[in-house]
């Protein structure tokens, strides 16, 4: 195997064996390379990633393969980088991209759900106390049309495969901060509240699946956040959840399509976006 290969099957089988050693390590070379502290973290998501400038000053931004458990960027509109951004009193700690569960390894295997979460157990053991995760996501209700921004309320996570793992009895009724989802409501006009289901993908859905789905009074649908959401709130981080409808789920989209979207809406979103985030 070449040395680029060796790398990351030796990140992959740190990651499994002490997923929580490597994130303790992960925010240790943070805090050598940014040398300032965090108090909020945020995932930007397919195309949210235009946001981050609009967030406050840029003072740091490292490619996130510079510290131990990170792997790089695998899809487009995840550029695998992490910023340090001073908002007003606020510093944020912003990963641009994220690993998803249908990616695949460098020798074919899919990644171990340990890559999927390590940014949100590494924002942890840097010292935030709460996180904003931002994706794309398919519409379930013909109202609310592409670009319209959602707040998840509640999440369906059991098409995936979990975060956590043994006894861990997590529980699950406020996963998603209310008075957090009550600050962004007011501060970010014409924002919906819904709630969210996970699927692995990255397949798009038939449109048998989202009739199921619609049956389950879920109104978005994504394939990313509920297991990120599951890390956070194990280890004590207040969670919001921040989406862009980029279709109506079950009809013909692209990657391309959901970019554009994204970028378009989520630029409108960032002022207010920032506001809020300030007063977390």
């Amino acid at each position: 195997m070449t040395t680029a290969v060796q790398k990351i099957q030796h990140t992959l089988q740190l990651l499994k064996r002490d997923p929580h050693g490597v994130a303790q390590s992960a925010a240790h070379g943070l805090k050598q390379k940014i040398g300032c502290d965090h108090e909020i973290a945020v995932i930007l998501g397919s195309g949210w990633d235009i946001v981050a400038p609009f967030l406050g000053e840029v003072t740091t931004d490292i490619p996130a393969t510079e510290l131990p458990g990170f792997l790089p960027p695998g899809v487009e509109g995840h550029n695998g980088r992490i910023q340090s951004i001073k908002a007003e009193r606020k510093q944020v700690l912003a990963f641009l991209g994220r690993k998803h569960l249908y990616e695949r390894d460098n020798q074919g295997n899919p990644l171990p759900v340990e890559a999927t979460v390590h940014a949100v157990r590494t924002a942890a053991a840097a010292g935030c106390k709460s996180i904003v995760l931002t994706n794309a996501v398919g519409g379930l209700r013909r109202e609310w049309p592409n670009g319209t921004a959602v707040l998840i309320k509640d999440h369906f996570s059991f098409f995936v495969r979990p975060a956590l793992f043994d006894a861990n009895f997590l529980q699950c009724h406020d996963v998603y901060s209310r008075r957090f989802r009550e600050l962004y409501l007011e501060v970010v006009p014409n924002l919906k509240e819904g709630n969210y289901a996970q699927i692995v993908g990255p397949a798009f859905e038939t449109p048998l699946e989202v009739s199921v789905l619609q049956a389950m009074k879920i109104d978005i649908v994504g394939m990313s956040i509920a297991i990120e959401a599951q890390a956070a709130r194990d280890l004590k981080m207040e969670v919001v959840g921040l989406s862009i409808v980029t279709d109506y789920a079950g009809e013909p989209t692209t990657h391309t399509d959901v970019l554009a979207i994204v970028r378009q809406t989520a630029i409108e979103l960032a002022p207010n976006l920032a506001a809020a985030m300030v007063r977390m």
